[in-house]
């Protein structure tokens, strides 16, 4: 019976030894990785697919969420890394953060295609006056630069609804119940024959961040997939 209990031990050291093993060649692992809820519209599952035919033994767990929920769960371990909407400069305040910029994108307006506003190639804040429009919902952060825009231009239109939902703005607008403010890209992605899209005057970007902690860049498969992604080449339909 001792003989057979220390072959088990064995065996099990054995055991751990090549699971080790696979997991420090990222042969095996978990990486647990945060989302945006418009990820499929920028294609960001798409980085996941491409990692995994080099490494068909990494298992994932995604979650799907907003940016600063995201972020909050990045920081306590909760993911390995995220894709998400920021700044560079709130991202350089936090010095525990590892970001690398993976697309810039900019707000453009979409109106139904019978729209008043389909008249103009480029759109000031003032040209919003007495439209009706879409705002964001109050936990976007664009919701606030938004506010603070019109507030400057003196400009008050009238609110049908909030939301940050894209299919639901992209249809609001165009079944002509206001105007809706999206990425281009995701503008672009939902672009149908019954709704135009027009560029803003003003310079409004949004940029999508891939986004770790320092010091989980020692976990081997959150360690490659760094890798991977400062050489990855990521295209959206917009910017083709």
């Amino acid at each position: 019976q001792f003989v057979l209990s220390a072959q088990r031990i064995i065996n099990n050291i054995d055991q751990l030894t090549d699971l080790m093993h696979k997991y420090s060649c990222l042969q095996s692992g978990t990486f647990r990785v945060g989302m945006l809820w418009i990820a499929s519209y920028l294609k960001l599952p798409q980085i996941l697919t491409d990692f995994r035919q080099q490494y068909p033994d990494i298992a994932y767990e995604l979650t799907i969420d907003g940016s600063k929920a995201l972020l909050e769960m990045l920081q306590s371990h909760t993911i390995n890394a995220a894709f998400l909407i920021s700044n560079e400069k709130e991202l350089q305040r936090n010095e525990e953060l590892y970001y690398q910029k993976l697309m810039d994108d900019y707000y453009v307006a979409v109106v139904d295609r019978n729209h008043p506003l389909t008249k103009k190639s480029i759109l000031k804040m003032e040209d919003f006056q007495e439209h009706t429009i879409i705002m964001p919902s109050k936990d976007s952060a664009f919701r606030l630069e938004l506010e603070l825009l019109f507030a400057k231009h003196y400009v008050t239109p009238r609110v049908v609804c909030e939301t940050s939902q894209s299919d639901i703005g992209m249809q609001l607008a165009e079944d002509g119940l206001g105007i809706y403010f999206s990425s281009n890209s995701i503008a672009h992605a939902l672009q149908t024959d019954n709704h135009v899209i027009i560029p803003l005057k003003e310079d409004l970007h949004r940029t999508i961040f891939y986004v770790t902690l320092k010091d989980l860049l020692d976990y081997p498969v959150t360690k490659r997939f760094t890798a991977f992604m400062k050489n990855y080449s990521f295209k959206t339909k917009s910017n083709k």
